[in-house]
């Protein structure tokens, strides 16, 4: 189990920057409110950038006679696709830095009896609401510094609760990674109170990234690299805490998300690593090494102390499709890979001011497999980028051998008047067959979401995939027959509306 008092102490060692300000110069007020007006700015010549425009109100909801809908929603797709992601980009006209610092926006559909029905709202936390009461930003974010921070502030002070959402143990939970979950009620969205697993680990980071393995276990991790440790949790089926380790990590790397097969749990370490003697924003603290490699961190699930450490190139990877083992105890898994961050520490500042992604920093979608006997590891790329991201695959085969995976690509050739996502694809990683849909010309693709149905395949189901088209300020809804993509969607529906965009989501079902 985690000693927690070594822990903590560690954080105020390695200067979290919860406890007061650090670094010379401030973000002051004057300049969050240039960067709205640079936007603001830009929009008419990238009208894509209505992506990355805040939220115009703090809820938005429409009825199945308000929702355009062609074609027929599946007979046995029941139940909710939900979406999370920055949507409050301003506040009170003073705009943040980087895509990542936005309060949370969940937004969902709800699907049944053939009708479709939308609701969603900027996700209420403290820190939301402390904001709203002094009509101005309060607090530091990822990646902007606020001149106003609280002395007294913590992790859960901070905590947007703007990456991800999962329902688990019967608790809809909205994920960051810095702090704890946020439980919201299931009903009308609204923040409930931060999750707390056991005193020990109150108010610790928790992955936007769980993983839920086939017997209802949840695992996730609490990525603290500014202290040189990982946190990692198994939670039960129920929604109690089996147990908390504390794993070294002494490299000091940014751990984003991670896999699990039926035997280990495996973290890439790359070489994106927090410096302590740095300045500036949590991201601004971290530096890319390449000459110091990257390491793939093995942990036996029954017992975290074993664990084994293989060397690998420099990489960084924001998301991991899925892992498992071979019957020689080789772990194969799936990734979308760049050759560094540059596109975090570029691309989603640029956007936040209007300007254009100067581009260059897509992924390719590789193929890795580590052999922890022999120390080694190698990778084969299978689509050469220029942009592939979120891998997705059958959520009841986490762990196991799957060979589809669905991926979005951003195809320079796809006709779009953006630079971003163009295309949904379902990958067959054992024949190599590509089944691809290319979006209109003003859609930008998000994050697709499998919804398996019976069947012996891994990819038999539905893909649900969102949509924004910047020209008509419309959000959809596509639901696409995942072993036939190419064909396009079986059923489109059209919100009145546009939804900022958001990062990830997931399908619950009933």
């Amino acid at each position: 189990m985690m000693d927690r008092r070594a822990f903590m102490t560690s954080l105020a060692v390695a200067g979290l920057g919860l406890a007061g300000k650090s670094g010379p110069a401030l973000a002051d007020a004057t300049e969050m409110r240039r960067r709205a007006l640079d936007f603001q700015v830009g929009l008419p010549e990238r009208p894509w950038l209505l992506g990355w425009q805040t939220m115009d109100a703090p809820t938005c909801a429409a009825e199945p006679g308000e929702i355009s809908l062609e074609g027929r929603i599946p007979a046995d797709l029941k139940g909710s696709l939900l979406r999370n992601g920055p949507g409050g980009h301003e506040v009170f006209g003073h705009r943040y830095r980087h895509w990542f610092d936005g309060d949370g926006l969940v937004h969902r559909f709800r699907l049944a009896d053939g009708q479709v029905h939308h609701d969603g709202r900027i996700i209420d936390t403290p820190k939301w609401r402390a904001e709203q009461a002094a009509v101005a930003p309060l607090f530091d974010t990822f990646d902007t510094d606020v001149d106003g921070l609280s002395f007294n502030s913590t992790p859960d002070s901070i905590n947007p609760a703007n990456i991800n959402i999962i329902r688990h143990a019967g608790r809809l939970l909205a994920l960051w990674e810095g702090g704890s979950a946020a439980e919201l009620d299931p009903q009308t969205l609204a923040f409930r109170s931060f999750v707390t697993l056991s005193p020990k680990t109150r108010g610790l980071p928790f992955s936007a990234h769980p993983r839920l393995d086939r017997d209802g276990t949840l695992w996730s991790f609490g990525h603290a690299g500014y202290a040189g440790k990982i946190v990692l949790y198994r939670v039960r089926p129920d929604g109690t805490l089996h147990t908390a380790h504390l794993i070294d990590a002494t490299a000091t790397p940014l751990v984003h998300d991670f896999m699990i097969t039926e035997r280990h749990v495996i973290f890439i370490l790359t070489p994106w690593r927090y410096d302590r003697k740095a300045k500036g924003t949590f991201l601004e603290r971290y530096d890319w090494r390449p000459e110091d490699g990257g390491q793939a961190l093995v942990v036996d699930k029954d017992d975290p102390t074993s664990q084994r450490i293989i060397d690998l190139p420099p990489f960084w990877t924001y998301h991991f499709g899925n892992a498992w083992e071979d019957r020689s105890g080789i772990i194969r898994f799936d990734h979308c890979g760049y050759a560094d961050p540059s596109a975090t520490t570029s691309d989603f500042r640029q956007v936040m001011r209007g300007e254009q992604p100067t581009g260059g920093h897509g992924a390719s979608y590789r193929l890795a497999q580590i052999d922890p006997r022999r120390g080694s590891f190698s990778e084969e790329v299978m689509i050469d980028g220029p942009g592939a991201e979120f891998p997705r695959v059958h959520p009841d085969r986490m762990g196991q051998r799957t060979d589809h995976a669905v991926i979005l690509l951003a195809d320079p050739d796809a006709g779009a008047e953006h630079p971003h996502f163009t295309t949904t694809a379902m990958v067959d990683r054992e024949s190599g067959r590509i089944d691809a849909f290319v979006h209109g010309p003003t859609e930008i693709a998000e994050e697709a979401v499998f919804v398996p149905t019976t069947g012996a395949n891994d990819n038999a189901g539905w893909v649900l995939q969102t949509v924004l088209d910047f020209k008509d300020a419309r959000t959809r809804l596509k639901i696409f027959d995942a072993r036939d993509i190419a064909s396009g969607p079986v059923a489109v529906a059209t919100l009145p509306y546009a939804v900022p965009l958001g990062l990830h989501g997931n399908f619950v079902k009933g």
